[in-house]
């Protein structure tokens, strides 16, 4: 039997770290089991039944722009080129929320993946 932390829906934040599950897919897109940071905005994220994710690898990678540098158990790579929308049935458990200095990191980075 697996024990899932329940999640009031309307308190998901921007910069939430969670442990959440990508279904199995083809090509490069991140799957499995793995933590994400919440990058959609507090509106969506209360009113929606899906939320934006920037998903993390522990698998070493080049230093990109787009990448982010955190530690979540281990150290891990935030892959802001990489977002995906996932339902919030895809959450297992809140894990914490980034420092200020780190959403200050995770804005750049998704500055420069969308190009703005």
């Amino acid at each position: 039997m697996r024990i899932v932390e329940v999640i009031p829906m309307d308190d998901i934040k921007r910069g939430d770290i969670l442990f959440i599950n990508i279904p199995k897919t083809t090509g490069s897109v991140q799957c499995g089991k793995r933590y994400a940071i919440v990058t959609s905005n507090n509106v969506g994220n209360k009113y929606s039944t899906t939320i934006m994710i920037a998903p993390t690898t522990t698998k070493k990678k080049h230093n990109l722009p787009t990448h982010m540098n955190i530690m979540i158990e281990r150290e891990s790579t935030v892959l802001t080129e990489n977002i995906l929308t996932i339902s919030k049935e895809q959450i297992i458990k809140k894990h914490g929320h980034l420092s200020n200095d780190d959403m200050k990191k995770l804005d750049r980075c998704l500055k420069i993946a969308f190009g703005l």
